[in-house]
């Protein structure tokens, strides 16, 4: 899946930012975005595949794909080949969850 593009953003009062990607095949797949981060330059989001109309599965992991802002207003997303970059963003997003879940806990 390297061609990915954002098709569907959350409107106002959404819980969840649901996007569908594109693979280059022109198939779509339901994805929720649950952080971007800025890492060395670039914008990163973190998304998790959803699965419509079924529970979330254990195998399903997140997804880190590099975000490119298009002069029409879209997003375009890609495949970040860097290893040490996909496991430093993650390791950002997973920083800014447990300090999220420890300020619920305490409020």
């Amino acid at each position: 899946m390297s061609d990915r593009r954002e098709k569907n953003a959350p409107g106002a009062g959404e819980e969840e930012a649901v996007y569908y990607l594109t693979d280059e095949r022109g198939k779509e797949y339901p994805f929720e975005l649950l952080d971007v981060i800025d890492y060395q330059g670039g914008k990163y989001a973190v998304f998790f595949p959803l699965d419509e109309g079924q529970e979330d599965s254990e195998d399903s992991e997140a997804v880190i794909l590099r975000a490119f802002p298009r002069e029409d207003g879209t997003v375009e997303f890609d495949g970040e080949d860097d290893e040490d970059i996909i496991d430093d963003v993650f390791a950002i997003f997973m920083k800014n969850m447990r300090a999220a879940f420890d300020a619920e806990d305490f409020s």
